[in-house]
């Protein structure tokens, strides 16, 4: 304004008035994270900022507590740390009012795979349960079975599925991967023997007269190391035991003496058992006192009668 009088030149004064409106304030999205998070928040006031008197940020955790406040109208990047749940808020004030705008985020616990298996031994066509108790938010979940046979994964993307191993027999690798929206992915595996019940197969002993010294021919249909046990057993025509071993593969057996015996041997495994057996007939003669009998009797090993 001019200020004067009819005598006097004006004298001008002058002053600002500011006009405003209340803060509107606009917060962007808050990007989940596996358990940290670093961030600089995206805000908007809808007004100058000269024209806010004061700020207030506050991020609370899921029990409410505050784990960080600032008074910037432009904070700096924010680390938060640890599993959880979080709210960002701001308020802004002036004369004119206040506006709050909130933004909601989430800190993700990374996968701690935790199974376990009801067995690990397991016969073809049969299957084994998975027990979950892995750590984590959100877990997701991702079954595969290696090996040299084929297997049946009732539902792969399961925390506890059921598998079944359709036929070969061998070392299995039974794998999963978990992992969430944000944390990357944790392998966890384990081995997974499966079998079948043994097949014994006992070739011929030799003829012999009155002695008789052989290794056993033997197979089991399996690998060896997919045996529990085996059991083998001399026993002659009294029902005594003249040998005996526990051994896969016997060495030499040397059996001594005129009389009938019964080889046999079991083999056992968590799938069944297999036995065969082989009967003998000692000696090839009978020698008498002084002479020899013209023709000699025959003998070889066969079959058990039944």
């Amino acid at each position: 304004m001019v200020v004067s009088n009819a005598e006097c030149a004006g004298v001008s004064w002058d002053t600002l008035v500011r006009v405003s409106e209340p803060p509107v304030a606009t917060l962007g999205e808050v990007p989940d994270a596996c358990e940290q998070v670093t961030f600089t928040p995206d805000i908007t006031y809808g007004i100058p900022g000269a024209f806010l008197d004061s700020v207030r940020w506050e991020i609370t955790d899921g029990t409410g507590a505050t784990v960080y406040a600032s008074a910037d109208l432009q904070p700096g990047p924010i680390t938060i740390t640890g599993a959880g749940s979080y709210a960002l808020s701001v308020t802004a004030y002036n004369g004119c009012g206040s506006s709050v705008a909130t933004e909601p985020f989430a800190l993700l616990e990374g996968p701690s795979p935790q199974f376990a298996i009801d067995t690990n031994f397991v016969c073809v066509g049969n299957s084994i349960a998975v027990t979950d108790s892995s750590g984590g938010d959100n877990l997701e979940y991702l079954w595969t079975v290696t090996g040299p046979g084929s297997a049946t994964i009732t539902t792969p993307t399961s925390a506890s599925p059921t598998i079944t191993f359709d036929n070969g027999i061998g070392d299995y690798t039974l794998s999963v991967v978990v992992s969430n929206a944000e944390c990357a992915g944790v392998s966890w595996d384990t081995l997974v023997r499966v079998s079948e019940p043994p097949v014994v197969t006992l070739g011929e002993v030799p003829d012999a007269c009155e002695q008789v010294t052989f290794t056993p021919d033997i197979t089991y249909g399996i690998p060896d190391a997919f045996l529990d046990s085996v059991r083998w057993e001399i026993t002659d025509g009294a029902g005594a035991t003249v040998y005996a071993s526990a051994d896969l593969q016997p060495g030499p057996i040397t059996i001594t003496g005129a009389g009938s015996y019964a080889l046999s041997v079991t083999a056992y495994n968590g799938c069944g058992s297999s036995v065969v057996q082989r009967a003998r007939h000692l000696p090839c003669w009978k020698a008498p006192a002084r002479s020899l009998p013209s023709t000699p009797t025959s003998c070889a090993w066969a079959a058990p009668s039944r």
